[in-house]
């Protein structure tokens, strides 16, 4: 169960690329880019910059991306669940690094239960808040939580 809690948090934060909003790409060598990753193919990332255009990168030279959601601090939120998010940061690495995965999120775009989960802005707040004990009583949240496509994402993050 908190497994599949911690890859539903990070499917919806990652859904934040795919809304168009910026990401913030933490490269190996220490660089960091902001931008709006376009598409990934066979491990490269396409990301659209303000500054340096349209730039590919392989997921080989990324240590982590951050899609839109406020730093880790803010995210805890106070509500001492900062162990939560550091799980969930570390599991979206592992999304990060599985293209299947992330072009499973991708296919999400249009199911419904996703779509009423991104559209409802106090489950969005709660995300970025780490409020899990508000998540956890919204039915929307829960209904997503047992949605066949999520729970198929879940068991390929288990292998």
């Amino acid at each position: 169960m908190k497994t599949l809690f911690l890859m539903i948090m990070n499917l919806l934060l990652a859904s934040h690329v795919f809304a168009g909003d910026a990401s913030t790409i933490y490269l190996n060598d220490g660089s960091v880019l902001a931008g709006e990753i376009i598409s990934i193919n066979s491990g490269i990332y396409s990301i659209q910059t303000e500054s340096m255009g349209l730039i590919n990168i392989n997921k080989s030279k990324i240590s982590s991306i951050n899609f839109g959601a406020p730093s880790d601090s803010a995210r805890t939120g106070g509500n001492g669940n900062s162990a939560i998010m550091e799980q969930a940061s570390a599991l979206s690495k592992t999304i990060i690094a599985d293209e299947d995965i992330m072009k499973m999120i991708m296919g999400l775009q249009n199911n419904p239960d996703f779509k009423a989960v991104l559209n409802d802005p106090d489950i969005m707040n709660s995300i970025n808040t780490g409020n899990i004990e508000a998540l956890l009583s919204n039915p929307k949240f829960l209904k997503l939580m047992n949605n066949s496509e999520v729970e198929t994402i879940n068991r390929k993050l288990a292998d």
